[in-house]
């Protein structure tokens, strides 16, 4: 960065520091704006001339706090921009090394072909072909530099370099079908037949090779992989037709000259599919379906290094399906997971790679797809793969490994929620605890369950019948809960105790004769949580779950009075912690509409709330509905005006929206686009009259004190 200051603009900065260090300073004045360059020159230079200038910083604080901030940004800048300069520093250094080895090898090659006619030539032939192993040393190394860099284009470009790679053995005489052309791939699927029927015959069709071009190399199967990897990475649309166009090339090459080339394995043909699943091409999915045909046609051939139903090409696949709501999709997914787990689960002992293949990815996005769906069957099948995931983990595996992530049982556990019933609900429990045992075994990479696991159950708690088996199933989860958090297995959280809150309010709140002791039971789960655990305090979901509790009315007078303090202590509590919400405000208005006796004095405190909740920008349409219900319609029109709501007042809602005066989102003859603004002109002139009546009190206090 330093090298690219001008001599200007050095020379300037060099007098500057002259003059500072004549006049005792060892400093600049902070109102000298530096770029960042010229910073990291002043620091240097600062350092080399051992000027004392710490006294001088500690006198101007916040010109050390500057200075030292714009140092660090500076450095961290630097080094993101070495890091990429250095990979674009070794592609340029890689491209210069083959332009000088391409002539070299030319060279050697006039000089060769000069000398044929000599007696002496083999020391000519010689030197010929080490500069040819050289140029193809060049080659490769050019092409895995070019393929990394992050810039438009590379992936053409490495290509490129392969082909002219390829070219340059003269052997290699035949036209091909699959050239990258004019921007455009020449290749059809008839053509890929053609080829494919070839070579099915028998004996196959074999080129000649020019024995003077033996010993100079032809491009590997590490050179194609490092262009595929470069599509794959690449942001270009059609970057599936061209990494399938460049792997028909590599079978073309492979059964012309076989004595050079290599037929592409699984892996490669998995790279390909990796380029479709990235794309937003429209074929895609049609054009993988053809990649699977070609591969089979290969397998049942023999091919070496293709093996039908491969995880390399599978586990590409698969990742490739992201709408599971489509039936032939689904369809596939079903196909291709039972395939490779068939495959992984029956070749154990079989694969010969040092490293196993990692599916962990892959069955997680299965169980995510599954999980999302949220349709009849779709939490058996998500059970199901967790299952196989659980198998595959256990096994001793040669050929893939898994680690049991928890994110994978979470969505499981998500996904057995959709159904309201009892039965799913003890399924989800034993789930819960085969997690806490094989988490348990040293020997498994499974996790215990966090707080989200366990509400995800409490959750399901819910949809049983009976509320003594309600009590009993909350108390059993939480002990549970609470011995992890004990034994320091899991982190504390206030979760499962507002997920509790949450299950006793939808039980109980059915009949009044329950509704009387339901608060009572929620403020002992809050006296629970901090005996149990001092560190967890509750929180804001905590004081809501209690404001929901407060809101249900038991029909008993006494306990109405009890309630209504209660959600005005929470609400104050909320208010003072900054924590408050449009939930929050649309609670405690239900909790003075069911508890507040004195119809006066509800309606003043709705309209107050309402008139905070404007400030606030928390405007939701249940605090809409709220006030809508407790005014008259001259009241409610007064305040809120007609037509569209203004845009400050809805602007933190994070509920419920509406847009309308009238509590819809728009509708005919609406421009729900437009910002709205206050047409009653009501909050500004309540704003107004609060100010007023704040001056007008302090004047009276102060002429009586006078």
């Amino acid at each position: 960065m330093a090298l690219r200051l001008s001599s200007l603009a050095r020379k300037g900065l060099f007098r500057r520091v002259q003059i500072s260090s004549r006049k005792g300073h060892g400093m600049l004045p902070p109102s000298r704006c530096l770029s960042s360059a010229a910073l990291l020159d002043h620091l240097q230079l600062l350092k080399k001339q051992n000027i004392e200038i710490q006294h001088e910083f500690m006198n101007d604080k916040k010109y050390t706090q500057s200075f030292s901030t714009a140092a660090t940004h500076i450095e961290d800048e630097q080094e993101e921009e070495e890091q990429v300069d250095s990979v674009t520093a070794r592609a340029n250094v890689k491209m210069n090394v083959l332009n000088h080895a391409k002539m070299e090898a030319d060279e050697a090659k006039k000089l060769y072909k000069s000398s044929i006619s000599s007696t002496s030539n083999d020391g000519m032939r010689e030197k010929w072909i080490e500069k040819e192993v050289a140029l193809a040393d060049a080659y490769a190394k050019a092409i895995k530099y070019i393929a990394k860099l992050r810039k438009k284009d590379v992936a053409r470009k490495s290509q490129i370099l392969l082909d002219d790679m390829i070219q340059r053995h003269e052997s290699i005489q035949e036209e091909s079908n699959f050239f990258i052309g004019n921007g455009d791939t020449i290749f059809s699927d008839r053509t890929v037949m053609d080829l494919l029927n070839a070579i099915s015959q028998e004996p196959p069709k074999r080129m000649e090779v020019d024995p003077l071009r033996n010993g100079i190399p032809v491009p590997n199967m590490k050179d194609f992989s490092n262009v595929l990897h470069s599509w794959a990475s690449s942001k270009v649309k059609r970057k599936g037709i061209y990494a399938e166009s460049l792997l028909y090339r590599m079978i073309e090459l492979a059964f012309f000259y076989p004595e050079n080339f290599e037929m592409p394995d699984s892996k490669t043909f998995g790279l390909v599919v990796k380029c479709y699943a990235g794309s937003t091409l429209k074929e895609a999915r049609t054009r993988i379906m053809k990649i699977h045909k070609v591969h089979e046609r290969l397998a049942m051939n023999n091919i070496h290094g293709i093996e039908k139903d491969s995880p390399y090409l599978l586990m590409h696949s698969i990742k490739s399906v992201t709408n599971y709501s489509n039936q032939d999709e689904m369809e596939l997914v079903d196909d291709w997971f039972g395939r490779l787990h068939h495959y992984t689960m029956q070749n154990q002992r079989d694969f010969s790679e040092m490293e196993a293949i990692d599916l962990t990815g892959t069955y997680t996005s299965i169980i995510r797809g599954y999980s999302k769906l949220r349709q009849p069957g779709s939490a058996e099948k998500s059970f199901k793969a967790l299952q196989r995931m659980l198998e595959v983990s256990k096994s001793s595996n040669s050929l893939a490994s898994i680690e049991m992530k928890l994110n994978a049982y979470n969505m499981v556990l998500s996904a057995m929620g959709v159904r309201n019933s009892a039965d799913m609900y003890f399924k989800k429990v034993d789930l819960l605890e085969s997690m806490i045992k094989e988490a348990d075994d040293l020997h498994t990479s499974t996790p215990y369950p966090t707080d989200q696991s366990f509400s995800s159950c409490l959750r399901a708690i819910s949809f049983l019948e009976d509320y003594q088996e309600v009590t009993e199933q909350i108390e059993k989860l939480l002990a549970v809960y609470e011995s992890l958090v004990d034994d320091g297995k899991i982190e504390g959280s206030p979760k499962p105790y507002n997920t509790a809150m949450e299950v006793y309010a939808r039980v109980m709140g059915k009949e009044k004769e329950s509704m009387q002791d339901l608060l009572a039971i929620c403020d002992k789960l809050c006296e629970r949580m901090e005996i149990m655990q001092p560190s967890i305090k509750p929180d804001n979901f905590t004081k809501l779950s209690l404001l929901k509790v407060c809101q249900l009315d038991d029909g008993v007078e006494q306990n109405r009075l009890h309630r209504l303090n209660r959600s005005r202590e929470l609400f104050a509590d909320i208010c003072n912690k900054d924590e408050l919400n449009d939930k929050a405000t649309f609670y405690f208005m239900k909790c003075i509409v069911n508890n507040e006796s004195n119809t006066t004095d509800k309606k003043e405190q709705i309209i107050e709330l309402f008139r905070q909740a404007c400030s606030e920008g928390l405007v939701s349409a249940d605090v809409l509905k709220v006030l809508k219900i407790n005014t008259s319609m001259d009241e409610y029109v007064e305040i809120v005006g007609n037509g569209r709501l203004a845009n400050s007042w809805i602007r933190n809602v994070t509920s419920g929206l509406a847009l309308y005066t009238d509590g819809t989102m728009g509708g005919e003859g609406k421009n729900a686009r437009r910002k709205g603004k206050s047409s009653s002109g009501w909050a500004k002139k309540q704003a107004m009259a609060t100010k007023k009546f704040k001056k007008e009190r302090e004047s009276k206090g102060k002429r009586r004190r006078w």
